[in-house]
């Protein structure tokens, strides 16, 4: 998956930010759509773990409706120096999109959508991603009935 890297970087800041085009995995609500990721490096990694958020609207329950911000225990708690950030991109968000975790929502409507009728939850996060990861601009989201 290819990177790409912010220009617009001064050599006064410590942060690297790149971003990368992540395909939605087979077999999921996300299938062909791509989502943009962004990943942001501080001048303390791999000692501290990038920031990642999706910059393409996604429907999920461990990612931030408006931030895009991504809620994923080896990006906090479980980071360690030795994770290669491939293993990010590579690994850890689709499986991620295959096995969101309602436990420890950001979107807390996703996650209640999830639980309490997986099927609509399927059926919205596939129009979504047609919406927004496939840039299907005349796709039209459905009400939530939450």
């Amino acid at each position: 998956m290819p990177f790409t890297f912010d220009d617009n970087e001064d050599s006064s800041n410590t942060t690297l930010t790149c971003y990368a085009g992540l395909p939605g995995p087979e077999e999921t609500p996300y299938a062909g759509g791509v989502f943009i990721v962004c990943c942001q490096l501080t001048s303390s990694y791999p000692i501290s773990s990038p920031s990642v958020a999706f910059t393409t609207k996604i429907w999920h329950p461990n990612v931030e409706k408006l931030e895009g911000a991504v809620c994923l225990d080896v990006l906090q708690d479980r980071w360690s120096p030795i994770t290669r950030l491939s293993s990010v991109f590579e690994s850890y968000l689709p499986e991620l999109l295959r096995c969101p975790n309602t436990a420890d929502p950001l979107n807390v409507v996703a996650a209640a959508m999830m639980k309490e009728n997986a099927t609509e939850y399927t059926d919205y996060a596939r129009i979504y991603t047609r919406k927004y990861g496939m840039n299907e601009e005349s796709t039209e989201l459905p009400k939530i009935h939450i």
